[in-house]
């Protein structure tokens, strides 16, 4: 099919209400080969857990590619039931559907369907797949578990009033390709949400650059506004940051309805498209879009309860209905005055006609938000919509901070499946320590993970059962665990009173995922609770923002998008259609603050405390403009009042309801700024106030905590502080603390001061190399504040993603699944803890950990060998002004003997180095006058006695793409390499011919990726010099004419890759010489070359995930 006819299928399609016989003809188009086969299902067919849902399904067809079943069926809704809600609902019939359930024939892999909903312009045209979770059978082959199989839903929401220029983009290529039949993959990739929103924050950025270039010069050119910006401390950038985001949450919210409702008519009955018929009426007026219809709608309507008038809820100005929202989003920025100050941004800004590279019509704000699908609801795991979702507005967050400012903050977005595996883990964990011995983990899990899948069955088992105690028919048992059951009032107060906390909130990723959890859990007990009034998914989410959520972030923009995604979540669930509550103020429940700052202040004046929590909850649903301005008056002087007017940050003052209702979170949960000890954004000021906070909550004990400490580790502190008696803090942060010196010493302070649960690695790289950090990344898990000798630590490592995995790590099924996780346990006694870095236990087979207890056996740390002075350092880190080549003497020939060779990477990897490509000019022998003369030309001059570094004997690679030892033949300096001195210079050569074997043998290489960093880009491993200091790399082979043979081989060759230098006939016989020595068996050598070759990779391929 040619583009245009395709265009034209899909506008045809997707623009109207549904229409059968035009959905055929689309998907057979789209398939290019389907077989018709209808059939409708009713009355039995449609079991009667669904009965309430569905009125009656079609199958159209079938459809097989690549051994792959695809039916395309058609579900009509029944009247009560929208494309919107029940969203779960329709996942779960679908998934019993694929399952060969209802009468349908056998199991399919995937359905295409169209939901329809009778007398509504929209429908939702879905994909919807098999999701196997993976356990293990008796035979160690992967299964998907046959009670809780779900099904993953994507889904575009077309119709009348649904833009389809998403659906044209990611389905245009299928329907254009008249050869190829599409496979399931290619299907998955059509109904993809990632491709839709990169395109959209691009041109998000770009709108924001536009926006934000226009007030500056509006600024710059009026007097009036630059006053007022100026008097108001008003920056160009936050202006445009709020207005862009005001704007997208009005896209959410006309979406529902809410927007340009007729004044007869109920919420949910409005202008679908209000800004853009907003936006004509301006033009047709001849007036500014911003000056005189935005204004007046965020700051005098948006923002305006209008109690003096008889209805509330209708504004003249705009002749309909718009709500009132309370919250902050529509107050005026820096309360400027907006009535007194005429801010014309052009119209053209807002709409036009210039056409884009796509020949899409239109670059202003609406132009490009009109061509998209906004949905209000977050998306779920199993639950996919191809449209903008909340989630968005974290993303806008980290997009529209500078590249500098970003690097700077360290900020990125936690990609969705962390953020789900993390919430779940927090949760069924703080459960099963609260109902211990009451309820099983494995049952809690069930809940937390699955429990959505049951509802529909479960509510049905219990009305039967109480129609008819004596009912023995098909819905005679619930899919939820008797003790779940038993126990519901129990779990459900649990829920109700938890308290969580992230201390890095970002955009509120963690925050509203774990509302979400909390809410659907919430939702599963209602059916086992015999009081269910008021139990909505609204009043669930209201009672968990107001009790239950806290977080911080020094960025306030990240502030504001965090509560901009808790009021969107309340929207989603608003189910009154004759009124609208207003949206709560949380400044005190979402703080801009520094999370790791120390504040003296007086915890005892429990008046002011008790006042304060008082003033809290009346400030969380205060209306009123100027009470609301006097609570939080009020509320900042008793702040002031009890840290004696210190107005930084501090948890115990701000969130002191917590403190003294529970003395601390149950749930600390992260992911915190990427910034290493060495950047210069971590600055020295930064350092001091670290340390000065950790030494305030810690004491003595803070001195585990070293200056040279990513910023990390203060936020894994600050969340282990932060914890209630039985509390659990669950990080993402980088792994480079499992690898260093600071984090060997950080591990002593872990083992005094809390029970580390778990750290779980994986081996899939969960940021866009892209788009995100290149780095890799570790899950922590703490309980408490009172380590106990009894505990024990899991260090885990996921070979599927989190989403497959079908159990926590922290119940009782470890060794069942472990084909799908890697995992070693150490009980807290074991002296390994505190004796061998964590990131070597979590990368060590128990084969390879007795391998490195024999080293320690049978050989010497370097500065354990007597009569010499060994040590161990880094090259010299010149900067290149100090480096030149050989051409140098062209213009000075007499230079040629004050040259040193300087090895860089350009040398590649030589086992013996004989020459270098660059050099280092010897300035010892050298006068001012020729000095001076490369001073001019920009060459800088090296003297040896300004260093206490001396020429290596022997050199390694520091960033290791390729493994190698080079003897120092030519004493030359590195640039930054590993290097080995000699100091005594008493070394003898059998003895650096041994050290040179040993570290290139596969057991030397192996220590070196164990204990190296693998947190960088590319698949590089940064193995430090101290890496080396700790580990036995010395040993007496006795061998010495077999070894100078090696080298004699070796001396004029470079290094091949890892993998290829492995095979080789040297790389064995060094081998062979290294285990012997050891009394390696021929087996377990070969053991140790293969564990070898997988470390490597691994290392490459989780580059490339």
């Amino acid at each position: 099919m040619d583009k245009q006819s395709a265009i034209k299928l899909i506008r045809e399609t997707f623009e109207n209400s549904f229409e059968k016989e035009r959905f055929v003809y689309f998907v057979k188009n789209l398939f290019n080969k389907i077989s018709l086969e209808p059939f409708e299902y009713h009355g039995q067919y449609i079991p009667d857990t669904y009965e309430p849902y569905i009125n009656k399904y079609e199958r159209v067809g079938k459809y097989v590619s690549e051994d792959k079943r695809i039916d395309i069926l058609i579900v009509y809704l029944k009247k009560e039931t929208s494309i919107e809600r029940a969203r779960t609902m329709q996942r779960n019939f679908i998934a019993g559907y694929l399952a060969g359930k209802y009468g349908s024939d056998k199991e399919k892999d995937a359905a295409v369907v169209a939901f329809v909903s009778p007398e509504l312009d929209d429908w939702r045209f879905s994909l919807v797949k098999k999701e196997y979770k993976l356990t293990q059978t008796k035979s160690g082959k992967p299964k998907g578990e046959e009670e809780f199989t779900p099904a993953r839903r994507y889904s575009f929401l077309v119709g009348k009033n649904e833009p389809n220029h998403t659906a044209q983009q990611q389905l245009l290529p299928i329907l254009q390709d008249d050869v190829n039949n599409p496979t399931l993959e290619q299907l998955e990739k059509a109904f993809s949400v990632e491709k839709i929103t990169k395109e959209f924050l691009s041109q998000y950025l770009s709108l924001y650059q536009k926006l934000n270039n226009t007030i500056e010069t509006i600024v710059k050119n009026d007097n009036n506004v630059k006053e007022e910006f100026e008097n108001k401390k008003i920056k160009t950038s936050d202006f445009s940051k709020k207005l862009l985001g005001q704007i997208v949450f009005l896209y959410f919210l006309q979406k529902k309805g809410w927007l340009g409702v007729p004044k007869d008519k109920n919420w949910g009955e409005g202008d679908r498209n209000f800004l853009r018929s907003l936006f004509k009426k301006c033009s047709e007026e001849k007036k500014n879009f911003f000056n005189d219809y935005l204004e007046v709608l965020f700051y005098n309507t948006l923002n305006n309860p209008r109690t003096n008038q008889a209805d509330s809820t209708y504004s003249n100005y705009f002749d309909c209905k718009i709500p009132f929202l309370n919250g902050g989003l529509f107050e005026p920025v820096n309360n400027y005055d907006w009535q007194k100050t005429d801010l014309i941004i052009p119209n053209e800004l807002f709409s036009n006609n210039e056409k884009t590279k796509e020949g899409d019509i239109g670059t202003g704000i609406l132009d490009v938000f009109d061509r998209y699908n906004f949905t209000v609801q977050e998306d779920e795991p199993l639950e996919k919509e191809v449209a903008l979702d909340p989630e968005l507005l974290g993303k806008v967050f980290e997009n529209l901070i500078e590249e500098n400012l970003r690097k700077g903050q360290g900020a990125y977005y936690t990609p969705r499946e962390i953020v789900h595996y993390m919430c779940q883990e927090s949760l069924i964990n703080y459960l099963a320590t609260e109902c211990e011995g009451k309820v099983k983990k494995e049952d809690i899990e069930i809940l937390i993970k699955y429990g959505d899948i049951t509802i529909e069955h479960d509510k049905l088992v219990i009305a039967r059962i109480e129609e008819n105690p004596e009912y023995n028919g098909k819905y005679k048992k619930i899919k939820m665990p008797e003790s779940i059951k038993n126990n519901a009032k129990l779990i459900d107060e649990k829920l109700e009173n938890i308290r969580v906390c992230d201390p890095a909130v970002g955009s509120g990723a963690f925050p509203v995922g774990m509302m979400l959890e909390i809410v659907k859990a919430r939702n599963v007990l209602t059916n086992f609770l015999s009081n269910q009034e008021g139990r909505t998914s609204y009043n669930f989410k209201r009672h968990c923002i107001e009790n239950c959520i806290y977080g911080v972030d020094i960025d306030s923009s990240a502030i504001d998008i965090a509560k901009l995604r808790f009021w969107l979540s309340l929207i989603v669930d608003e189910e009154d259609v004759t009124k609208i509550k207003p949206l709560p103020n949380l400044d005190y429940k979402l703080v801009c603050g520094n999370s790791l700052l120390g504040v003296e202040r007086n915890l005892f004046n429990l008046e002011a405390f008790n006042k304060l929590k008082e003033l809290k909850q009346l400030f969380f649903n205060e209306i009123d403009t100027s009470k609301k301005q006097e609570l939080k008056k009020q509320i900042n002087n008793l702040i002031k009042e009890i840290t004696n007017n210190d107005e930084h940050f501090d948890y115990e003052v701000y969130f002191s309801e917590v403190f003294h209702e529970k003395k601390g979170f149950d749930v600390v949960i992260a992911n915190p700024p990427y910034l290493e000890a060495r950047s210069s954004e971590f600055s020295e000021l930064m350092k001091d106030e670290a340390q000065k906070g950790a030494k305030f909550r810690w004491g003595c004990d803070a001195n585990f905590i070293t200056r040279g400490s990513d910023l990390l580790i203060y936020f894994l502190e600050i969340g282990i502080y932060l914890l209630s008696e039985k509390g659990i803090s669950v990080f993402l942060t980088q792994n480079a603390w499992l690898d260093t010196d600071y984090g060997k010493k950080f591990q002593k302070f872990l083992l005094r001061n809390t029970n580390v649960k778990a750290i779980i690695d994986s081996d899939f790289k969960y940021f866009d190399n892209k788009d995100g950090p290149k780095i890799n990344t570790v899950i922590s898990i703490f309980f408490g504040k009172k380590p106990e000798i009894k505990n024990s630590i899991i260090f885990a490592r996921y070979h599927e993603n989190f989403e497959k995995i079908n159990h926590t790590i922290l119940c009782g099924k470890i060794k069942q699944f472990n084909s799908q996780i890697e995992i070693k346990q150490f009980e807290y006694t074991n002296p390994i803890l505190k004796n061998i870095k964590w990131g070597v236990l979590i990368s060590s087979s128990e084969e390879i950990l007795q391998i490195i207890s024999l080293l320690r056996q049978k050989g010497s740390r370097l500065n354990e060998l007597s009569n010499y002075n060994i040590t161990i350092g880094q090259g010299l880190n010149l900067k290149k002004s100090f480096i030149v080549d050989e051409k140098i003497t062209d213009n000075f020939p007499f230079i040629s003997k004050h040259l040193i060779p300087f090895m860089t990477t350009e040398d590649g990897s030589p086992f013996v180095l004989r020459r270098t490509k660059y050099y280092i000019i010897n300035g010892e022998k050298l006068n001012k006058y020729q000095i001076k003369e490369f001073k001019n030309i920009g060459i800088e001059i090296f003297f040896p006695e300004y260093t206490n570094k001396i020429k290596p004997l022997l050199i390694l690679p520091r960033g290791v793409s390729k493994h190698f030892c080079a003897i120092n033949f030519i004493s030359a300096y590195s640039s930054s390499c590993v290097d080995i001195y000699d100091i005594k210079g008493n070394f003898p050569k059998e003895g650096i011919l041994n050290l040179w074997l040993f570290l290139n043998s596969s057991i030397g290489w192996l220590i070196r990726e164990l204990t190296g960093r693998k947190n960088l880009g590319g698949g590089l491993l940064k193995a430090e010099a101290t890496d080396l200091k700790e580990v036995p790399i010395y040993f007496n082979f006795e061998r010495y004419q077999d070894i100078k043979n090696i080298f004699e081989e070796l001396k004029n060759r470079q290094a091949l890759s890892p993998m290829d230098e492995i095979d080789t006939e040297e790389h064995r016989r060094i081998d062979e010489i290294v285990f012997d020595y050891l009394g390696v068996s021929q087996r377990r050598g070969e053991m140790i070359v293969e564990y070898l070759k997988t470390k490597i990779f691994e290392r490459l391929k989780k580059s490339k995930t």
